[in-house]
């Protein structure tokens, strides 16, 4: 009996330290006291036998001892779980309060821009619809900076994003209390200028701020033009924040391309003209399937011998429900837009294929085609292989072919275009630059391009007979050109005064509707007999 008490002390033991190894503060006192109480209920079962008690009173002390240790053991149990809830309560709150910390943070980082620290685009949406709920008038404008693109391509990101530390300051400083700004992305800015809705007052107040802003900066150790444009709406323009974004976007697209510092209020026309556009884009999407798009062609005369040396394929579109399109309208959504390289392989085709055409029947006259190309063309590889693979095809001389680009076009991608028009001088293709004078004409690149011809812009010859200033322009242009070896093309011709002024001061040849207006291909055919050299 002895030794099964021992045996059941010992487990009894082993199991409550394993317990009260877990209970930190309770766990010697409980110990000491289950312990005693075991000791207690073994000395009394070996004693009791001996004492003279009535039976019946033995085994009631005997029960009584039983249950303390049972009392004891289960106190002890009650300490260790209550102490265990108290800690799973205690981490239950830490991680309920992580979390909730975690979220503000997030939240935070959604509602604020990481670089300038200016609430962000989420954070200016919600904004822009608690005015508009309020009901109080205020402007919405845009403001781009395409400075910042200069900035971060030519020094780096690290620059960029210290410009554009730097001109958040700027806008909180020049902004009423009452106005609110928040970064949209890359060099865009929006602001609500608050209690505002007098259209004049509103261009004012931006206007005011654009020249604030506006001129040399300091970006670190670097200085560099600060040029702003802005696009305006007002909240009655618009029902919600998505569609005033919007408007406000499309003023700020008209605002940059009307040159630095420019601004632009939307208007109903504005957004009729978008929509318009759109809709041509979508249109010309299927316009070359669906055979909308045609050629005509502009002879070009050489001064000297009076005979056509030449034409232009320009590119027509007839729409099924908009009729003929003015093509300073196609053309430039379809730039903007991507669709061009595709429109310029047709072009060329058609063109290429009709010149073959013309060379078969006019046997021993000496004609080319010139045909314009696209900024995006001269970007593309893909464009001269094509040019090769149909010059590969068919029996066409490359010599009887000149690609026009205009000057405006060349000038922002130079090193892109050089070594296109270069892989073209190759293969014995001409290059001409159109419009030349409009844009920011430079020796340098008549020295490093290989230019065949120049066809100054009809802007230059407009008022020949009036402005002997425009003669000296034209006149150097020729002379410049000789020393090249490039010809010189005048485009524009309307009047038999002009044509006279330009044969005299030596310019090679011309074009224009005093000669002949712009012609279909049997049009063109009729006309040329009697010109061709």
């Amino acid at each position: 009996m002895l030794i099964l008490s021992l045996a059941l002390i010992n487990t009894i033991i082993s199991m409550l330290n394993q317990i009260f190894a877990k209970v930190r503060y309770y766990r010697l006192p409980i110990l000491m006291l289950f312990i005693g109480a075991i000791i207690f209920f073994w000395f009394w079962w070996e004693v009791s036998q001996y004492l003279p008690f009535p039976a019946h009173s033995h085994w009631l002390l005997q029960f009584f001892s039983v249950s303390l240790v049972l009392a004891i053991g289960f106190a002890s149990f009650l300490v260790f779980n209550w102490q265990k809830g108290v800690k799973a309560t205690e981490l239950c709150v830490q991680e309920i309060n992580m979390r909730q910390e975690m979220e503000r943070k997030l939240d935070d980082v959604a509602r604020h821009d990481t670089i300038t620290g200016l609430p962000s685009r989420y954070y200016f949406y919600e904004v822009v619809t608690n005015r508009i709920a309020s009901q109080v008038p205020f402007a919405l404008l845009i403001v781009s900076t395409p400075s910042y693109n200069f900035v971060n391509n030519m020094l780096g990101i690290e620059f960029g994003d210290k410009l554009l530390v730097q001109l958040g300051r700027l806008f909180k400083k020049v902004l009423r209390d009452s106005d609110f700004i928040a970064r949209l992305d890359a060099g865009n800015f929006a602001i609500i200028l608050n209690n505002m809705k007098d259209p004049h007052e509103v261009f004012l107040q931006t206007e005011k701020f654009v020249n604030l802003l506006s001129g040399p900066m300091l970006v670190d150790i670097y200085q560099t033009d600060i040029f702003i444009n802005a696009g305006i709406v007002l909240s009655s323009q618009g029902s919600n924040a998505t569609q005033l974004m919007q408007y406000a976007y499309l003023a700020a697209s008209e605002a940059i391309k009307k040159g630095p510092n420019a601004i632009e209020i939307f208007t109903e026309t504005l957004r009729a003209n978008i929509e318009y556009k759109r809709g041509l884009e979508q249109a010309l999407r299927t316009a070359i399937h669906n055979q909308e798009f045609y050629l005509v062609y502009q002879p070009i005369f050489n001064l000297k011998t009076n005979k056509i040396i030449g034409a232009e394929a320009l590119l027509r579109w007839e729409h099924p429900k908009f009729g003929v399109i003015d093509p300073q309208d196609f053309i430039n959504v379809a730039e903007n837009y991507g669709l061009m390289l595709d429109i310029g392989k047709w072009v060329f085709e058609k063109a290429s294929d009709q010149l073959l055409t013309w060379q078969k029947n006019w046997r021993g006259s000496n004609f080319y085609i010139s045909i314009n190309c696209s900024t995006l063309q001269m970007q593309q590889t893909s464009f001269i292989e094509f040019v090769q693979k149909k010059l590969s095809e068919s029996q066409l001389r490359s010599e009887d072919i000149v690609l026009e680009i205009t000057e405006t076009a060349l000038i922002p991608s130079m090193k892109e275009c050089a070594d296109i028009l270069k892989q073209f001088n190759q293969l014995h293709i001409k290059i001409a630059i159109d419009d030349f004078g409009t844009g920011y004409a430079s020796i340098n690149y008549l020295c490093s391009l290989p230019i065949a011809i120049l066809k100054v812009d009809k802007s230059l010859i407009s008022h020949i007979e009036q402005d002997a200033k425009q003669v000296s322009v034209i006149k150097a242009i020729i002379e410049l050109s000789r020393a090249f070896n490039i010809k010189v093309l005048a485009e524009g011709v309307e009047r038999e005064t002009q044509m006279k002024i330009l044969q005299d001061i030596g310019c090679d040849f011309v074009q224009g509707f005093y000669l002949a207006k712009p012609m279909s291909v049997s049009e063109m055919e009729s006309f040329a007999q009697a010109f061709l050299v």
